[in-house]
Order: structure tokens, then sequence, then C-alpha cells
């Protein structure tokens, strides 16, 4: 990681795509500490969670998960100091749309985090199922995409995305392609 830029990885796709076996690949060969934060506790149950209360829980060289619920949701934000003790290493928001519901208030603390990521040396990786379910501020940062089959319409992200017709040609090719090969991605890669 210490040799290049931090990312902000998008990596969308239907249920049952690949997006998880595609994580799990990328964790197992980056050999990087991970934190997976997840909206419920049926997904990742191979990694053991922590409470992340303290500076001290970030402190761990491997791979864990934070279950991350409303109750948690304070705690985990705690206006970006909280989240902002994990350095070096992935940071993992599965299935984003939950964690930024009514994102006003953590919009600009997560602006903060992507701002930061290249000091904090962490690359940042959001999970969707779509376009749709990603706050639009975050297509201003993004990196790369990983894209599967996806259902929703790109249309209602044409302001937002970098490069509308190439990802709307992405998406009808990889959505061809994915009848064949149901685990079939591309990656776009943006300057």
């Amino acid at each position: 990681m210490n040799d290049r830029e931090a990312k902000l990885t998008l990596i969308l796709g239907a249920k049952g795509t690949g997006k998880t076996t595609l994580l799990e690949t990328i964790i197992q060969s980056a050999k990087e500490r991970v934190l997976i934060c997840v909206p419920d506790e049926i997904e990742w149950q191979q990694y053991s969670a922590t409470e992340l209360l303290h500076p001290a829980d970030f402190d761990f060289q491997d791979v864990k998960k934070f279950i991350f619920t409303n109750f948690s949701k304070k705690d985990f934000f705690n206006n970006g100091q909280r989240v902002n003790c994990f350095t070096r290493g992935f940071l993992i928001f599965d299935d984003c749309r939950l964690f930024f519901k009514g994102y006003e208030y953590e919009k600009e603390i997560f602006r903060n985090l992507i701002i930061r990521q290249r000091h904090k040396m962490r690359d940042i990786f959001l999970v969707a199922h779509g376009f749709k379910e990603v706050p639009p501020f975050f297509f201003t940062y993004t990196t790369d995409i990983v894209l599967f089959r996806t259902t929703d319409d790109l249309s209602a992200r044409k302001k937002d995305l970098k490069d509308f017709d190439r990802m709307l040609a992405t998406q009808v090719r990889v959505n061809a392609k994915a009848q064949k090969q149901p685990h079939y991605y591309e990656i776009i890669k943006f300057n």
C-alpha cells in the first residue's frame, strides 16, 4: 500500500453475481488488514466481530467485521473520529445503502474519511446492488468501479457519473455477457 494512492472502489451487482466472492479473493490475495462493516451478522461469518468502542479496538492485524446497526451508528461515526482510527488496510462497507440512509449527517464525515484516506493509507470498498444505492457524492471520489450484472436504470445517475456514455456502454455489455457467464464483471478505472 505504501507505493500507491489509496482507492475508493465501488463493487456493483445484483444479488448472486459474485461481489462477496470477489472481495474474499481480494482480501486473501492482498494480505492487508481489513475491517468489513456489515448490516447484520449473516454474511462474513468466517470472521470474528469487533465492537470498535475504543481506539485500541482498531489495533488488529487480520480481518474483522463490525456489525453496523442503528444502535451502533452514532458510536461508529462519532463525528468521524472513531472510524478514522482505522488506518493501513481495506475498509469495506457491504450493502452500503444501509450505512448512508438519511446520510446528510454522515455525508461530511464520509467526505473527510475519503479525502483523508491516502494519508491514513486505507482503501475503501463500497458494495451495492446498483448505481442508485450509492449516494451521489461518492461518484466524485471513485477511482474504480467493478461492475457485475445490474438491473437498475443508469439514467437516474446521469448527472452524477463521470463519463456517463462509457458507463452505460459497459453496463449494457456486462449485462449481455452475464447471460452466459453469471459472474462476469468488468473494471472501470477513472483518473
